[in-house]
């Protein structure tokens, strides 16, 4: 039994060494055949981008099943909130649907594929239900505490940015009027050394016209006296 193994595995041996040292050439290996790649139309693409209030939609669709479609909005902590479904054909030809909300709360789908958690064996106590539906009321209020206080705060900083807008505006205006009464001033002091240059100009002249007169009135007294 060991002989025939061994005679075996040098046949295999003997077999596997002509193959290495005569390889087929590349043109006569055959081309491993490939599945086509199916082509899925596409039976509906409509998408509606974000306007100034950040509303937008979606809705797409292919010939083999595949629907989604969801319409948003800007949340009121930022963000957007969706509300839309996708669905699509099984393997076993059933239509698998989905609706969902995603907003503050989170992603929130709704589905017959989704499990259910099975009944609670015992009955819950009532004061267990009474500090889960506390704990549920308290978050209620936390959250909306907090939405108020962001939108305080956001309606303050609208009213700094408004104040100091105005404060802007008032600084503006009063450097405009500071300008404009230097330039009246300069234009005032303009004024006044035009009017001194013409005072002292016919000063000047009077004084010239003087002295020219002179020599005339003693030269006529002269005259006079002889």
């Amino acid at each position: 039994m060991r002989i025939t193994v061994a005679i075996v595995a040098v046949l295999v041996s003997v077999a596997l060494a002509q193959d290495l040292a005569n390889p087929l050439p590349l043109d006569q290996h055959q081309p491993i055949p490939q599945a086509p790649i199916p082509v899925v139309a596409i039976l509906r693409n409509v998408q509606v981008n974000p306007d100034a209030f950040g509303t937008h939609s979606s809705d797409f669709e292919t010939e083999n099943g595949i629907h989604f479609k969801f319409s948003g909005k800007e949340g009121v902590n930022g963000g957007a909130n969706h509300i839309g479904e996708y669905s699509y054909v099984m393997e076993d030809g059933k239509v698998a649907k989905v609706t969902y909300v995603a907003d503050e709360f989170g992603y929130q789908p709704q589905s017959d594929l989704l499990p259910i958690a099975p009944a609670f064996p015992h009955p819950i106590p009532q004061f267990v239900l009474d500090q889960i539906e506390k704990a549920r009321l308290e978050d209620e209020a936390k959250a909306r505490e907090a939405a108020a206080h962001a939108e305080a705060e956001a309606l303050a900083a609208a009213t700094a940015g408004f104040e100091q807008h105005q404060q802007v505006e008032q600084q503006q205006q009063l450097e405009q009027q500071q300008l404009e009464q230097q330039q009246f001033e300069q234009q005032q002091f303009e004024q006044q050394q035009f009017e001194q240059q013409q005072f002292e100009q016919q000063q000047f002249e009077q004084q010239q016209f003087e002295q020219q007169q002179q020599p005339v009135e003693l030269l006529q007294q002269e005259q006079q006296l002889q």
